[in-house]
């Protein structure tokens, strides 16, 4: 492999991670606002995000 095949892989697996993120911090705002939305709705955006 070369350096810029590892450099290019290791840049794609960050940008998942911080992706990954973003959503789990999202979904955390999200069932705290939990008081806002009914059930049904609150899977209907889950469903969405995932």
């Amino acid at each position: 492999m070369t350096g810029s095949f590892v450099f290019q892989a290791f840049r794609q697996r960050l940008v998942l991670l911080m992706a990954d993120q973003i959503i789990a911090s999202d979904k955390v705002r999200l069932k705290n606002q939990l008081g806002a939305l009914s059930k049904t709705d609150m899977l209907a955006v889950e469903d969405a995000i995932l």
